[in-house]
């Protein structure tokens, strides 16, 4: 579970919790709502990579990529190796993946995107990567670093 900026949190489960009334311990079961969630990929270099592991992300804290793109937005795909692509253009190999990410956050990437829709981009029905773009303040603690396997050949 990553806690997002804004206090807006993202739940799996059902939280479940015991107490004691009257002498009796009972359990009562919160239903909270649970929201859909991906695990996303972002190509990067080391020391923007470091940056968001240590403050998270807001909507215009970063300058634009190399790609150039819209500073409102932070780039995202479905696939390490797509994301490992973006990497390789800023000179880089890093790649960091977000667990959990909300589809609420999330919009169809408005310069690479295919679909029209989150769940259409994310499922690849055109056999390509989904490309989308966080669209709000995320916490640090939804970035860890993603190790690509390297290709063995024979």
């Amino acid at each position: 579970m990553h806690k997002v900026v804004g206090g807006l949190w993202t739940c799996l489960e059902v939280v479940c919790f015991e107490w004691l009334y009257r002498g009796q311990i009972g359990t009562h079961q919160s239903t909270v709502m649970s929201e859909k969630t991906i695990t996303l990929y972002h190509g990067t270099t080391p020391d923007s990579a470091e940056l968001l592991m240590q403050n998270g992300w807001q909507p215009n804290s970063f300058a634009s990529g190399s790609q150039c793109g819209q500073t409102r937005f932070l780039y995202l795909t479905t696939q390490p190796e797509d994301a490992l692509w973006f990497a390789n253009e800023k000179g880089s190999e890093t790649v960091l993946e977000m667990k959990d990410v909300p589809y609420s956050m999330l919009k169809v990437d408005p310069e690479d995107g295919v679909s029209d829709t989150i769940e259409e981009e994310v499922s690849s029905p055109h056999g390509l990567p989904g490309k989308v773009v966080l669209t709000k303040a995320i916490d640090a603690s939804a970035f860890e670093l993603y190790g690509i396997p390297k290709p063995t050949f024979r």
